[in-house]
């Protein structure tokens, strides 16, 4: 009698066992289609041709950001409300750069103005 106790415990634990086998990999066979979709995305992704600098167009700098530019130097020109600055200017021109038409505690609107090859022609600031 003895003997069909253990057999009976051991017939019960076995099919126990591959019951939570089934169950378990019914639960993880449904959230891994999400993974291996995944994974094949990013197998197939080439990344960007072509990346561009992001120009945020509703920006807003103050004056004093516009004149510690000039002063580091100019990488492309630049109009202040109405007046042309130009970026290839000598490296010595801030010094003789009139600074009274940038008013320093003022916000300025940013626009940069794009040539048709898509490169910066030149920024525009606009008092506000």
């Amino acid at each position: 009698m003895d003997e069909n106790i253990t057999k009976t415990i051991s017939y019960i634990s076995a099919v126990l066992f591959m019951l939570g086998a089934v169950t378990l990999f019914f639960i993880l066979y449904r959230g891994s289609s999400g993974a291996i979709g995944l994974v094949n995305r990013i197998k197939t992704d080439k990344g960007a041709v072509y990346q561009s600098k992001f120009y945020d167009s509703a920006k807003t700098v103050t004056g004093a950001d516009i004149v510690g530019s000039i002063r580091s130097g100019l990488e492309t020109d630049i109009c202040i409300d109405t007046v042309f600055v130009y970026g290839d200017a000598d490296v010595n021109n801030f010094h003789t750069f009139d600074y009274s038409l940038v008013d320093s505690e003022a916000l300025y609107s940013v626009e940069y103005i794009f040539s048709p090859s898509g490169e910066v022609c030149y920024i525009l600031y606009r008092k506000q």
